[in-house]
């Protein structure tokens, strides 16, 4: 009977991870283990932004106009990896009201923000949403330029239609694996009669593997 160590081939897509483990012996003698990581292949991707030009107006309550504001990526080769979203030049008294709910080209819905920051006013601030910040928007508290966690204070609200309905959730990486070809929308509404407001353009980055 042979004593020599047997391995088990690992199966996995380029860029993946797996471990091998080996238990070291000496005879009766156990040396313990050592764990090592390895990667398939080499992940490469590619980023692209793909800007949506034109302001999203929001009026004292109800649906933005646009509803929704579109935005059609093509010419991506690979599935998504990331991404992230940028909304820039935000204009509003009381942020608090505004709900964003952004829907995939495969229908995938990730509610951005809703009932975040207060009633400290916004004045042309630029923010970006990203699953991996550091910090989620606050609560109550004024909403600085900055990159943050895609937030959700009222898990109950629902935007106009023809938005999708609920479930949503506020994880951008419900889109990985997905083809990120099509049109992206964007609903905004303010859900409280109180102040109207603006956004300046929004646009998507994202990363996506190269089948190359």
């Amino acid at each position: 009977q042979s004593n020599l160590p047997s391995f088990r081939l690992p199966v996995g897509y380029c860029g993946g991870q797996f471990s091998v483990v080996l238990q070291l012996q000496d005879g009766p003698l156990g040396l313990g283990m050592i764990t090592n990581t390895f990667t398939f292949g080499r992940l490469i991707t590619n980023t692209t932004a793909f800007p949506a030009m034109g302001t999203i107006s929001v009026p004292t309550i109800g649906a933005a106009s646009p509803y929704p504001a579109e935005n059609v990526v093509s010419g991506v080769l690979g599935p998504i990896v990331k991404v992230t979203v940028t909304l820039t030049n935000i204009t509003h008294s009381r942020p608090d009201d505004l709900d964003i709910l952004l829907v995939g080209p495969e229908g995938q819905r990730v509610l951005l923000m809703s009932d975040c920051g207060g009633s400290s006013g916004l004045n042309n601030t630029s923010i970006t949403l990203d699953d991996a910040a550091a910090v989620a928007l606050p609560d109550n508290s004024l909403i600085a330029p900055g990159t943050y966690r895609p937030t959700d204070f009222q898990n109950t609200d629902t935007l106009p239609a023809p938005a999708p309905d609920r479930p949503y959730t506020t994880n951008l990486s419900s889109f990985i694996g997905g083809n990120p070809n099509g049109t992206w929308q964007l609903y905004v509404a303010d859900d409280f009669d109180s102040f109207a407001g603006s956004i300046g353009g929004w646009y998507l980055t994202i990363q996506s593997l190269d089948p190359s």
